[in-house]
């Protein structure tokens, strides 16, 4: 309804997003490897799930979700890492 989240919402922004993603599967692998890979397969259906509980609860997305969303995927990159790390010492 005219919100800040709504430019994610654009057909120039579901472009981006899908560019965006597989530069950053490129990066995951050239980097990473197949572990990156699967990182941010998990992290998006994370999303995707949070996605769903957004859209069923309140009815969409808020500025508010969209940055939880952030905050969530950070996070979950975050302990993945760590545990990847962890686990080759």
């Amino acid at each position: 309804e005219g919100g800040l989240g709504q430019l994610f919402y654009t057909r120039n922004s579901r472009f981006t997003a899908v560019g965006t993603f597989f530069f950053l599967i490129l990066i995951c692998l050239s980097v990473t490897g197949m572990t990156g890979v699967l990182i941010v397969f998990f992290v998006l259906l994370m999303l995707m799930i949070f996605s769903a509980v957004c859209k069923r609860v309140i009815g969409g997305a808020t500025g508010d979700t969209l940055g939880a969303g952030c905050e969530l995927s950070e996070a979950m990159v975050a302990v993945a890492m760590a545990g990847i790390i962890w686990s080759r010492q």
